[in-house]
């Protein structure tokens, strides 16, 4: 926090298997409780960059939806909304063998973001399912991209269809 205060932003080591995703559950915490909505933001923006860029094995996604949904609150819902888009947008992959029994006690043990799910599926119903996302990725010789590399992206709006661009930073 002292580190955000005097810089606006904050380092982490992000190494394998969870990309420091439990340090920005922390800060994000930490920035509620202290009411320092920049830094509530900032952990969240960190928090999906780094569980859509890096994050590769699903224990470390199902342990921080558990540490979210018992941390987090409805008036701050921030880093839910990034767990509960990432599961609607692997919902096919989710729900296939071997990875469906495990998704499925997640969803049962986290009662609230089963249902967030839900709601998230009744309030975007045209929202397709099969849409691959596409991420810009490098070599592993090459590693990944820095955070301050941005690239652009055309996509449809998913409520009237027309073509917008977007910029990622």
């Amino acid at each position: 926090m002292i580190e955000y205060l005097y810089s606006t932003n904050y380092a982490t080591i992000d190494h394998e298997p969870d990309f420091s995703l439990p340090h920005h559950i922390k800060v994000f915490c930490l920035a509620v409780q202290l009411s320092i909505s920049g830094l509530e933001e900032l952990a969240a923006r960190k928090f999906r960059y780094n569980l859509h860029a890096y994050v590769k094995d699903l224990d470390v996604y199902f342990s921080s939806v558990k540490d979210i949904y018992s941390l987090t609150t409805l008036e701050h819902p921030a880093l839910r909304l990034v767990v509960i888009d990432a599961a609607v947008t692997e919902m096919r992959n989710l729900l296939q063998e071997p990875t469906r029994s495990r998704f499925l006690d997640v969803t049962s043990a986290v009662k609230d973001f089963q249902a967030e799910i839900y709601m998230f599926l009744i309030e975007h119903l045209s929202r397709p399912m099969d849409t691959e996302l596409v991420f810009a990725e490098l070599c592993d010789e090459c590693g990944p991209r820095p955070e301050d590399d941005g690239y652009e992206v055309i996509t449809e709006c998913k409520n009237c269809g027309k073509e917008k661009l977007l910029e990622f930073y």
